[in-house]
């Protein structure tokens, strides 16, 4: 089989240089577990962050919450992990011709790479290497008579592996948000057929994608103002010897 490189309009989606699309993904607040304020032991807080969508190539930045201290009074969080990983979605649709003069059967199809880089502001050790993962996208096979058209559609969801910082974390915390920036976009691909070369056509592509982030802690009493039992049985021991002298001057 060979491929068939797609017309005008479409080969602006198969290796065209990409351009900057602008979009700023919604963000979240983080949702962290229940009690994880008052209550000594590990949590987590987490937020699913939605990215930039637009006809490919997607090319935007995605704002992740920084994480924060929000125990109550007399506790503290100890942020222990941060873990993360990306995903999308791209769908595409379009209209199949056979040009040759024979029958021929094939179809569409083409690799998707998704990409989450550091942006702005992000800690040092944040996506120290890009998160990637590709796909190969294709439609259903048809079988077409000379001059035949058809409408096709395809899509694909792309899975990042997730990775995880245990050391370093200090750029992690505080008020605010730092920037993941986030590429989606199609690789050289185009119609398939066999006999080779009878398959042509056009197609529209539309992406999506999103971070998910997961910040694991401890949550820890502050030792100041809590008496340590010793202190307790000096405390009781002091206030028995003020009774006594107070026993002692009545009775004078």
């Amino acid at each position: 089989m060979k491929h068939n490189l797609l017309g005008a309009v479409s080969t602006m989606a198969f290796g065209a240089a990409l351009g900057l699309i602008g979009s700023t993904g919604a963000n979240a607040a983080l949702t962290c577990s229940p009690g994880a304020t008052n209550t000594v032991g590990s949590f987590t807080c987490f937020e699913n962050l939605t990215g930039p969508a637009s006809s490919t190539p997607v090319i935007g930045t995605i704002a992740v919450d920084k994480f924060q201290n929000l125990a109550a009074s007399g506790f503290t969080w100890n942020l222990t992990q941060v873990a993360y990983g990306g995903s999308g979605f791209v769908a595409g649709s379009g209209t199949i011709t056979n040009t040759g003069s024979v029958s021929a059967t094939g179809q569409f199809q083409t690799p998707v790479t998704l990409s989450f880089t550091a942006g702005t502001g992000a800690p040092s050790n944040f996506l120290t290497t890009p998160l990637d993962t590709t796909i190969f996208a294709q439609s259903l096979p048809v079988t077409l008579a000379p001059g035949q058209s058809t409408p096709f559609s395809y899509s694909g969801t792309l899975n990042s592996a997730t990775r995880t910082v245990t050391s370093s974390l200090a750029g992690f915390i505080g008020v605010g948000t730092f920037n993941a920036d986030v590429t989606e976009q199609l690789g050289i691909g185009g119609f398939v057929s066999n006999p080779s070369g009878n398959f042509n056509g056009t197609v529209a592509t539309n992406g999506t994608s999103g971070l998910g982030i997961v910040y694991s802690f401890n949550t820890t009493a502050n030792s100041t103002g809590v008496p340590e039992p010793a202190s307790l049985a000096l405390l009781g021991a002091g206030l028995a010897g003020l009774g006594a002298v107070r026993r002692r001057r009545n009775k004078a």
